[in-house]
């Protein structure tokens, strides 16, 4: 059998796949509990293998070897007895933490909860709730292997109410209300029954969750609008470095607000104000209609900006400098200071405008050899003249015409190649440096203003 080779192997973790798919396929086979028991011991979970084996000794296996792994570890953990007490006719939720698990009882009967096979030796604590009920924590000594210990609670019942859940014709894709550790999904007409208290419903799209509190009261019926809550994204451009947004959920009343902190540094310096801009900030969980948009900053002051949030969308907005008051002041010290975006560099203009430049040069260049060769090439022209007939030998003063005629004509063509591409580069500089500006980063000057 494959898990029992895993285990034999050492294998634990890797035998726990097949041995639930083996429990799965074969839910009445004792042989699949006791195989699950087997690999729980393999990796030392002494109380998931003692329920398998006790599982398979219900089942009606009479395996030796099981019922002695069975003995050997019942030996090694004690049992756990919680009577509850409760004001009412209500159950109670009973269950032990061992670390972040929640252990159910073993078994309840009427007002008696038993946790069996509990481990001895380390703190444990019993807690009780359920609807209705007020949370309540019992400490727990360690206990000893085989020991039966029992502990008597009176939890207090608060009692229950419940929630009418509205209707929404669009824009939500779930709705779901916070009950303890629960999660209930509800539906648009449901009502819904909960324990008295605080607790959460969440409004839930593809843009993010919104959460809206509730109090349960008891005996009593509240209402929740899920079409009210729709929620909606937001990115807003041109903020401050160092700012903190608020934004108020459900309208510009609503005593719900959602926090959000612009970082520092990494800010474009703004060269009419002086101001370092973030890059835009992405806003979630809000709540689509018209809201305020209020930004608070440590040297500007405080400003607010009407804004209104379609639903189930992410909405662009640009937020206004001018609303922070500081902002003049700001602008009035950014100019004494007498920054200017010269340290930046227009790196395609003035790429253009070297390489233009050199060019220039050296069809210059290019030229004045053109014209010494041409006047050699004449001297040497007027030489061959003067020869023919006189006995010289002009066949090689003429060969000498020709070599010098050749280089005066490369030289001219290369003089107006080069020529050409300065004039070219020149030409691309002047558009260039007028259409592509540079971008000045914060740290482009020693402008550090306070509060970015």
């Amino acid at each position: 059998m494959a898990t029992q080779a895993l285990i034999t192997a050492g294998r634990c973790d890797e035998a726990l796949v097949p041995a639930k798919d083996f429990v799965k396929a074969s839910p009445r086979e004792p042989r699949a509990h006791g195989a699950l028991g087997d690999v729980h011991r393999c990796a030392v979970r002494l109380r998931q293998a003692g329920l398998s084996y006790r599982k398979a000794v219900d089942l009606g296996s009479t395996d030796a070897v099981l019922l002695a792994h069975l003995a050997e570890i019942e030996a090694q953990l004690a049992t756990l007895v919680v009577r509850v007490r409760a004001p009412t006719a209500a159950v109670p939720e009973v269950v032990v933490m061992l670390g972040d698990l929640a252990a159910p009882p073993t078994s309840f009967d009427r007002d008696e909860a038993r946790f069996e096979l509990m481990p001895a030796g380390i703190p444990l604590s019993v807690q009780i709730g359920g609807r209705g009920f007020e949370p309540l924590t019992l400490p727990v000594d360690p206990l000893k292997g085989t020991e039966i210990r029992r502990l008597e609670a009176s939890p207090e019942f608060l009692g229950v109410g419940t929630v009418s859940v509205g209707s929404w014709s669009g824009g939500i894709d779930r709705v779901e209300i916070l009950e303890g550790r629960e999660s209930i999904l509800v539906q648009a007409g449901e009502i819904v029954q909960l324990g008295v208290g605080e607790t959460v419903a969440r409004v839930t799209n593809r843009t993010g969750t919104v959460e809206i509190p509730l109090l349960i009261v008891r005996a009593r019926e509240i209402r929740l609008e899920p079409g009210r809550w729709i929620p909606a994204g937001l990115q807003v451009t041109g903020l401050p470095t160092g700012a903190t947004v608020e934004i108020q959920l459900g309208g510009d009343r609503s005593e719900l607000v959602v926090t959000h902190e612009v970082p520092r540094g990494d800010g474009t310096l703004d060269l009419q104000t002086g101001a370092l801009i973030a890059p835009p900030q992405q806003i979630d969980g809000l709540v689509a209609g018209r809201t305020i948009l209020r930004v608070k900053h440590p040297a500007l002051g405080v400003g607010a900006q009407a804004i209104t949030l379609a639903p189930a969308q992410l909405n662009e907005v640009i937020f206004e400098q001018a609303q922070l008051p500081g902002t003049a002041d700001l602008s009035a010290r950014w100019k004494a200071h007498g920054a200017r975006p010269g340290g930046s560099v227009n790196v395609p203009a003035l790429g253009s405008a070297i390489a233009g430049g050199v060019a220039l040069v050296l069809g210059g260049v290019f030229g004045g050899l053109s014209g010494r060769s041409a006047a050699e090439q004449r001297t040497i022209y007027d030489s061959y003249v003067a020869s023919t007939g006189t006995g010289a030998n002009a066949v090689e003063i003429f060969n000498q015409y020709q070599v010098q005629r050749g280089t005066t004509q490369d030289r001219a063509t290369a003089a107006g190649i080069l020529g050409g591409l300065g004039v070219i580069g020149v030409g691309v500089a002047i558009p260039l440096g007028v259409l592509v500006k540079p971008k000045v980063k914060a740290r482009s000057t020693d402008w550090e203003p306070e509060g970015f």
